[in-house]
């Protein structure tokens, strides 16, 4: 795929506020994402998600099927409630933000090293942790079992 035809094809989720999810957005090109992302009569989405590059444009109920999608890793703080002594659940503090960072650094090195992955983007989740997406095309088109 061209970023254009990626585009076309790239499912994006839009989450308003009190009104739920839209599913299955996309766009024929870059200038038409950005022209619906600026106009005022628009609804202004709280949340925009990325999701998978489908075979072709995504649609609700429909044959298509996913072909590729970055490789995401999700660090929750709260999935450390039992080693860390400072915070629980939601709350995040510079003490136990520590606890996060290396575990970061540990999967970081991991996949460099060892997998020989090198487009990583880091990405704050909005509350309680980040999420290391794997960009490489490699990792994109593994399938949900090599993913599992």
């Amino acid at each position: 795929h061209n970023n254009k035809s990626q585009l076309a094809h790239r499912e994006l989720s839009f989450e308003y506020e009190g009104s739920g999810v839209e599913r299955y957005v996309t766009f024929v090109d870059s200038i038409a994402m950005k022209k619906r992302m600026i106009d005022r009569h628009s609804k202004v989405p709280l949340k925009v998600d990325a999701g998978a590059i489908w075979n072709r444009t995504p649609e609700k109920e429909s044959n298509a099927k996913t072909v590729e999608r970055e490789l995401i890793f999700d660090f929750d703080m709260n999935d450390y409630d039992d080693v860390r002594t400072c915070c629980e659940g939601k709350k995040v503090c510079t003490k136990c933000w520590k606890l996060l960072i290396t575990a970061v650094e540990i999967i970081e090195k991991a996949l460099a090293e060892d997998f020989g992955f090198e487009q990583l983007m880091f990405v704050f989740s909005g509350g309680r942790g980040l999420h290391i997406w794997v960009n490489d095309k490699r990792a994109r088109e593994l399938k949900d079992s090599v993913r599992k």
